[in-house]
């Protein structure tokens, strides 16, 4: 169809140039009709018949732009998704350095190991890795248990674990790499003046916490992946913060860097890392 297309705009623009030379002369175009005298008249009626013709084939023929829109949008997503999965076998082929913190071995029956990750990694790195320690030891464990840590967050439990037993077993205690950066973007708006966000690894899982002030009255707040909790009033004493409720032992203090610390009757509990703007 394409081709009848260009082939009817085509002879459509030569009926136009045979009309403007017939009005000029219509001497000119006599050839096509021996019959009679051409007249200017003559051109005009043979000019209109031909283009309305040519109009109704070119209409017809015409292809559809939504089609053609459709197929370039189709061909762009193809080549976003193509380099897009080319970044990720990057991304996922990158070597992770990551360090041994201990490695406790009980004869041949069980070896438990302590990873520290610079960073959260995909569940394949972890098994890559998980794969490269068991396999750094020439003697075989009936079991081998790994438990993976992120530098610089103190945290209660382990980030992520793999365990064989005897079958590789992956398990994620905190959240994995794409929803902790969901966590970072979510919205955590609070009803007052922020006073200070953190990132906390303990709870039931990674979670922000935020302090805020309203009125004169102080506030703390937890956000989760798929919850908010109820805020708690604090009462302040400095750069110390304790729940109002008497019964809660546990408190906050902001550092000098701007992190928060829990305390409780123990002590230091954990520090929860400032989330910079």
């Amino acid at each position: 169809m394409e081709v009848v297309f260009g082939l009817a705009f085509l002879t459509l623009i030569a009926v136009w140039v045979l009309t403007f030379i017939g009005l000029i002369s219509p001497k000119r175009l006599q050839s096509l009709r021996k019959s009679k005298v051409m007249t200017r008249k003559d051109v005009l009626i043979g000019s209109v018949i031909c283009s309305v013709i040519l109009f109704i084939v070119i209409g017809v023929s015409a292809p559809d732009p939504v089609n053609d829109d459709q197929s370039n949008i189709i061909s762009a997503n193809e080549t976003d998704n193509e380099k897009t999965e080319e970044k990720n076998i990057e991304s996922e082929n990158l070597k992770i350095d990551y360090e041994i913190i201990s490695d406790d071995k009980r004869g041949n029956i069980t070896r438990k190991v302590s990873v520290e990750l610079p960073e959260r990694i995909s569940e394949k790195q972890l098994r890559e890795i998980a794969n490269e320690i068991r396999n750094s030891d020439s003697n075989t464990y009936e079991r081998t248990f790994i438990m993976y840590r992120i530098k610089g967050e103190e945290s209660v439990a382990a980030w992520a674990t793999t365990h064989f037993d005897p079958n590789l077993d992956v398990k994620f205690i905190r959240l994995n790499s794409d929803n902790f950066k969901k966590l970072l973007n979510i919205k955590h708006d609070v009803d007052g003046d922020v006073i200070g966000q953190w990132i906390s690894p303990n709870g039931f899982t990674d979670h922000i916490v935020v302090f805020y002030k309203k009125d004169k009255q102080y506030f703390k707040q937890d956000f989760y992946l798929d919850a908010t909790l109820k805020p708690d009033e604090l009462l302040k004493d400095g750069m110390t913060y304790h729940y109002k409720d008497p019964d809660e032992t546990q408190y906050f203090i902001i550092d000098s860097e701007g992190d928060l610390e829990y305390h409780g009757e123990s002590g230091n509990i954990y520090i929860a890392n400032k989330i910079k703007s």
